[in-house]
This record gives C-alpha cells, structure tokens and sequence, in this order.
C-alpha cells in the first residue's frame, strides 16, 4: 500500500485531520493541542522575520486519502527541515499520526522524502523514540534532561516521600511567614476562568532572568513578551494552560506557567522574586501547586521542564529526556 507525502501551508485546511489525530495519537505533546498550535501560528511572524522561515505541515495520506499522520514543521529559505519547537515556551514537540503501523511507514517515507529532516525536542517516552530502542535514537545532536514530580491522590503521602531535611525546610519556609507576620495565598489562573496578570508574571520573569543571568531585559524585549510571544499567548489563551503565582502580603513572590493535558503539567516559565527568598519561594510555590493540581484535577504528574538545579530533586523530581536529532 502507498502512502504519499505533501506540504501544506494552511492549517485550516487540515485542522479536521488535526484535531482527529490528536485524540489518537499517544503521550501527545500538550503543545499539539489544536487551540494551542493555532496561537503558536498566530504569533509565529516575528521568527520568520528573524530566521527567514515558516511553518508548514507534512501531511502523510494513505491510499484512501486519509491523513494518517501529520508532522508540524519549520521550513528554512535554505531548504533546511525540522520540527516546529525551536522557540523558547514551546518545551516538547512531536508529531500526530493514526497508530504504530501509520507511525513506522511514515518514517521510513521521511527517509526517502525528507533526507536530513532535524526532530526536535522529543520525550523519551514519545512513540517515536521506541522506534529507535535503545535511547538515544542514532544521528543524534543533542540529549537534553528535564525534570518531573510524580505524586498521587494524596498530598501528605507526597509530602512524606520527601527527605526529612526537605520537609523541614519547608514547615520553616511557612513558619517564618508565620513568625514575620506575612501572609501568602496561591493564585491560579486558567484560561476562559480569569484573566492572567501578564504584566506581574512577565516583570518577574525579566526581574530573575536579571537577578541570575546579570542581563538587563530591554523595554522592546519586554513588550514583546507581554505582547507577542506565543507562549505568553498560549499561557493566556489556551485550554491546557495554568498559571500559578504565589503572593505574599500580596506581592508576585514566585509563579509557574505551564500546558497541560489530563496528566501532566509541562512547566516551561519558572521564576521566584529574590526579595523573599528567606521564605523558600520556589518550594512554598511548588507544593502549594501540587495541592491545588491533586484537589482540582486530574493532573498528577508535574513537569518541570529542562535543567537539573537541585532544588527540582528536593522536591521529588526524576529525570527524563528529550532528544534532537536527524532521520
């Protein structure tokens, strides 16, 4: 049986396709989700403008025509290929197809039709990958860790699956608030619920990146995250979305923007105010977005994302990894 390749330019025209795919597809990116990849095109502009390249869609038919799988591309003036997800925010790529049989006979059609074609930022746990056994997958560029929270139904039989040091660490965290005076709440913010205070998020997103790194972020710079970055766009606007800030006597003290699905969390924007770091920000954050993931949804795995600072192992986290590499 034949299977034909072809590049699309519109998503309109194969969002049907898209959103069917999507459902059937397993552990799918959360950054697929059709409402979500639309935002991600909707403010893709200022990269063709910086990197001379757009977004198309390779799209695999079998000899029915049907799509059977569909892969979200970048394409280079150059000729060069690789799967949308380059852009900081968009944290795990992939591609959509109709099951394992679909999946194989596609690459090897890729082989053939797209020679050289770059994946990127593919989970280990991703279909794809077992198509390569053992990890890493050959021609591979680059392996990069990530870190994710795994609890259940129960926040105490989390908390007690920390070290003791830990626990202790953050009984003193929310002690000394205590002691001090403060007072703290975890605001949570979700798409078509409430409206996120970019402006608050987005300052203190620049204020850490300065504090850490030593970098001034640019007024520019920081109009174009509060108004034109696609993940900005897709923490506002999209269904997965939650944003969490911790406030202490009301002020930004820590938040976490991340895209979800039924499972997990994928946090990709992390940043704690240095001003109240004798309260363990980061740790009181992150526990108190646990209890509110265990209470309110069905979420039970949070995804911290790329790097492996200490404090993510503290908290329970194992490592996992996403691979790029060529076909």
């Amino acid at each position: 049986m034949s299977m034909i390749f072809k590049l699309e330019i519109n998503f309109d025209d194969i969002s049907s396709d898209w959103g069917r795919l999507y459902e059937l597809t397993p552990e799918v990116s959360p950054f697929l989700e059709p409402e979500a990849f639309k935002i991600a095109l909707k403010y893709f502009y200022p990269y063709y403008l910086r990197y001379r390249c757009r977004p198309k869609f390779g799209v695999i038919r079998n000899e029915k025509g049907r799509a059977v799988c569909i892969l979200p591309l970048i394409c280079y003036h150059d000729g060069k290929m690789q799967l949308f997800g380059f852009a900081n925010g968009f944290n795990e790529s992939g591609m959509l197809f109709e099951n394992e049989d679909a999946l194989k006979r596609t690459i090897e059609l890729l082989k053939v039709e797209c020679p050289g074609l770059e994946f990127l930022k593919i989970d280990e746990r991703n279909p794809v990958i077992g198509l390569f056994p053992p990890p890493p997958p050959p021609n591979l560029l680059s392996k990069t860790s990530n870190a994710a929270i795994y609890f259940a139904d129960d926040f105490n039989a989390y908390f007690k699956s920390l070290s003791s040091s830990v626990r202790q660490n953050i009984r003193t965290a929310y002690n000394r608030m205590a002691k001090d005076g403060h007072t703290f709440c975890l605001d949570v913010y979700r798409p078509k619920i409430n409206k996120l205070p970019t402006r608050e998020v987005i300052d203190l997103y620049c204020k850490r990146h300065g504090d850490r790194y030593g970098v001034h972020t640019s007024m520019l710079k920081k109009w174009f995250l509060k108004h034109q970055s696609f993940a900005t766009k897709i923490y506002e606007l999209a269904p997965g979305a939650i944003t969490c800030l911790l406030r202490i006597d009301g002020k930004p003290a820590a938040f976490l923007s991340g895209l979800g699905n039924d499972k997990r969390l994928i946090v990709p924007r992390l940043s704690i105010n240095n001003e109240f770091r004798r309260y363990s920000p980061g740790m009181v954050l992150i526990a108190e977005a646990i209890k509110y993931l265990i209470a309110d949804t069905t979420i039970r795995v949070l995804d911290l994302s790329q790097g492996d600072e200490q404090y993510k192992y503290q908290l329970g986290a194992v490592t996992h990894y996403s691979y790029v590499y060529t076909i």
